[in-house]
């Protein structure tokens, strides 16, 4: 008796190229499901985003690929993963973090629907810039800038806050920075629970138009060994 030909069992494969499709952007999630090899060797992380290089040539598109942030990332607020290779061997570099505040050594999300999005590298323009986002129906939304009358009013009510938090700052002895480190005034600022939703970016304009309008100082004090800078008003 003959047996019929046994049939596979194998799946069906589907496969579309990334050529015939034209895509504008590739996303790729996660890396750690698309990269098999050690994440801290230098060589094999330039040599996975090298590959990607080559599909976004071929395919004239952008890549763009979704990785977690290691523990010293996320609290440096760099939001870098694995080994320096990562950050070096790509063209742009987006961070998507959690609005955290502290008080009093507690810290907490005043609202966690709201995410901001960073731009930390761009090979061909300018770093620094964010984009708060809120969390609505499922998605992540841009929340539109005031503008007109709405920007100055809200330009106005930043320089308040600035002020009213540098004073209470001063009265505490806690002196704060006008360049960028831990104690950098709008960073700083912004983290405190009576910033009145001022943002970091709000409170950056704000300093640096009232150091324009000659309200705030830099002032320079201690020992010649040790000098130390912080911002103060600018007295009448």
């Amino acid at each position: 008796m003959e047996l019929a030909p046994r049939k596979s069992l194998k799946p069906p494969r589907y496969r579309t190229d990334t050529l015939d499709v034209q895509p504008t952007l590739i996303v790729l999630d996660t890396l750690a499901d698309l990269f098999p090899g050690n994440e801290n060797d230098r060589s094999q992380a330039r040599q996975f985003i090298g590959l990607l290089r080559g599909l976004a040539i071929r395919g004239e598109c952008a890549v763009l690929l979704l990785a977690h942030p290691s523990m010293s990332g996320m609290s440096s607020g760099s939001g870098s993963g694995g080994n320096t290779a990562w950050n070096n061997s790509v063209r742009a570099r987006l961070y998507l973090d959690r609005v955290v505040m502290s008080d009093s050594g507690h810290r907490f999300e005043p609202n966690p629907d709201v995410r901001t999005l960073s731009n930390k590298k761009a090979n061909y323009g300018r770093t620094g810039a964010e984009l708060q986002l809120v969390y609505d129906e499922g998605v992540f939304k841009v929340q539109h800038q005031p503008t007109g009358l709405d920007a100055l009013a809200a330009g106005q009510k930043a320089e308040r806050v600035f002020l009213k938090l540098l004073d209470a700052f001063t009265k505490q002895g806690r002196n704060v920075s006008a360049s960028p480190s831990s104690t950098y005034a709008p960073k700083v600022f912004a983290q405190h629970p009576d910033a009145e939703s001022c943002t970091k970016r709000a409170l950056t304009s704000a300093m640096e138009t009232l150091f324009a309008d000659n309200k705030i100082k830099v002032v320079e004090d201690g020992p010649p060994s040790k000098r130390r800078k912080y911002i103060a008003r600018a007295t009448v």
